[in-house]
């Protein structure tokens, strides 16, 4: 009952931080550009396509949770416009995550804070929620990203973890359900296989020192691998690669780059993004380290060692793109376990590493401030929502103005929410679902997670418009002309510095089309191949756009 209570009121908190974040962020529709991503190919799956990004294409993995794409494909099964359900199930999902954070983390607050502590406890907690809410319940509920079912596998695991111990043999339910999620976990996310070994590691130790030996921390590691394997097995025999294509797409074959970039995100994420984590992270961390000290409990020992993983995973692979810190959400929660560190210190007269844990939480803010850290991801979320709006309206407006069954393929870069709404071919210029542009040579350095594109790749490819962007006049198209020319401007660096170079300008060029229907202009780069294709259309207004246009002279020519 207790629990079903709980469960009631971080529900209700969630819903009005979910819709202040809402209201906040503009009322986006819900969903950033890479959860279309999502959403695209589960809609192609549940009608029977298999996985593919276009209709007909090639089977390709352009996601990173195999896991949540199965699941939104069952509410395509449901309606045609899953967007809101999903919201409504990832709300329950993490009001789930929470509550059980707090039954747990209850327990080792009642073992040393004051009974009037532990009485308050949930109002501490919920300002927490409150805390860490702008962008913890954005990346869990509004994006419609996998961030609700990675942490609430990964946060059940560690609490069934944390309550083999201490007491007897765990019952049999406990090691049932970590059977079930150990799988799970492993379709969820690839870096997933190092947080089995985490697990493994700590299931180990805890059932050796109860002297209960190391059968079932096995067990739960043999499934593991066989899901790991089946996995793999699966994906070559299906896709004809061991990984997702966005591993290929994506990370850096240069481990030492890697490492510095995952090392700058994660002193960024401690410096950067919320105070009260940072001194709460800080304190799991340091609990390791002191534990012989204050002798602290088996239970939070395990925590501050998977707390130090928590940390430094991210920095194998490298940063991440987003704002918030997408990599470091799943740590949200379970930093609450800081304040019975804190605590812990404190019953213990260990007054001094308590001031060490102060002294280091502002020493970070204190070199960050000096040092001025220019690479630093920032928090802005609002730009992921509306790169899905900009590209579903772009997709609509290609629909109305060329004929049904004439589509050109678009290569954009944006392009989870235009594929979901284009009836044509989507070509994407990042690689991530197209295996050809993913697995083309090259470092993946430069824009972070924007580095696979290949220049020889997209000229066999040659898809028959490119960049597509709805101008209001010929002010606008000049602006948008002139800014692909420009090397420091996004889709330029992200492309290599193509569109100055002879070979793309004498295969491709710049134009608005407009359809006499709607009304509305889209300046596109045009292949020459396609041109013609395209000036047949009597329905269309087409405007070549000269070299070096400016608004003043624009028209090279017009029909």
């Amino acid at each position: 009952m207790r629990l079903v209570k709980h469960l009631v009121l971080f529900f209700l908190l969630l819903s009005v931080l979910t819709l202040v974040c809402y209201y906040y962020l503009g009322r986006p529709a819900p969903g950033i550009d890479d959860a279309d991503i999502f959403l695209n190919y589960a809609r192609r799956l549940a009608h029977g396509e298999g996985f593919v990004f276009n209709k007909g294409g090639e089977r390709v993995e352009g996601f990173t949770s195999l896991l949540w794409v199965l699941i939104c494909s069952v509410f395509y099964h449901l309606t045609a416009h899953p967007e809101t359900l999903i919201v409504v199930f990832q709300l329950i999902l993490t009001s789930l995550t929470v509550t059980l954070v707090y039954e747990a983390v209850i327990k080792d607050i009642a073992a040393y804070a004051s009974p009037s502590l532990q009485r308050y406890f949930i109002y501490i907690y919920c300002g927490y929620l409150i805390c860490i809410g702008p962008s913890f319940v954005t990346w869990s509920v509004l994006s419609l990203m996998e961030n609700a079912l990675w942490n609430f596998l990964y946060t059940a695991i560690l609490i069934l973890l944390l309550e083999s111990y201490p007491g007897g043999k765990p019952p049999s339910s406990n090691r049932i359900l970590l059977l079930v999620l150990a799988p799970l976990l492993i379709l969820c996310r690839p870096e997933a296989m190092a947080w089995i070994i985490f697990f493994t590691g700590a299931l180990a130790w805890i059932y050796r020192k109860k002297g209960l030996g190391i059968l079932f921390p096995a067990a739960f590691l043999g499934l593991s691998i066989l899901t790991t394997i089946g996995l793999v097995l699966f994906r070559t025999h299906y896709f004809g690669y061991p990984l997702p294509n966005t591993y290929y797409a994506k990370v850096s074959p240069d481990r030492w780059y890697n490492l510095t970039n995952g090392l700058r995100y994660a002193q960024n994420f401690l410096a950067r993004y919320n105070p009260l984590v940072t001194l709460l992270v800080l304190a799991l961390m340091l609990n390791l380290l002191f534990s012989y000290k204050v002798r602290a409990s088996a239970r939070l020992v395990v925590l501050s060692l998977l707390t130090w993983m928590a940390v430094l995973l991210p920095c194998i692979t490298g940063d991440d793109h987003f704002g918030g810190f997408r990599f470091y959400q799943y740590l949200l929660l379970p930093a609450v376990w800081g304040i019975p560190v804190l605590l812990q210190f404190y019953r213990n007269n260990t007054r001094l590493y308590l001031g060490g844990v102060v002294l280091l939480f502002c020493g970070f803010y204190a070199i960050n401030s000096l040092f001025g850290l220019k690479s630093s991801p920032h928090n802005d979320i609002e730009n992921e929502f509306a790169l899905a709006k900009e590209g579903k309206a772009i997709a609509k407006e290609l629909n109305a103005i060329f004929p049904q069954t004439a589509k050109p393929s678009a290569a954009v870069i944006a392009v989870g929410g235009f594929a979901l709404d284009y009836n044509g071919t989507t070509l994407d210029l990042m690689g991530l679902n197209d295996t050809k542009m993913g697995h083309s040579p090259g470092d993946r350095k430069g824009i972070r997670d924007h580095a696979a594109f290949n220049k020889d790749v997209f000229y066999q490819e040659q898809p028959d418009i490119l960049m597509p962007t709805i101008v209001a006049d010929q002010r606008e198209a000049a602006s948008v002309y002139n800014g692909l020319l420009d090397p420091t401007n996004f889709e330029n660096r992200a492309m290599k510095n193509i569109f100055s170079e002879p070979r793309f300008q004498t295969r491709y060029v710049g134009a608005i089309v407009s359809g006499k229907a709607s009304g509305k202009r889209i300046f596109m780069y045009c292949s020459t191949r396609w041109l013609p294709v395209l000036s047949k259309d009597s329905s269309l207004t087409i405007t070549m756009i000269q070299p070096h246009a400016t608004p003043d002279k624009l028209y090279l020519s017009e029909r």
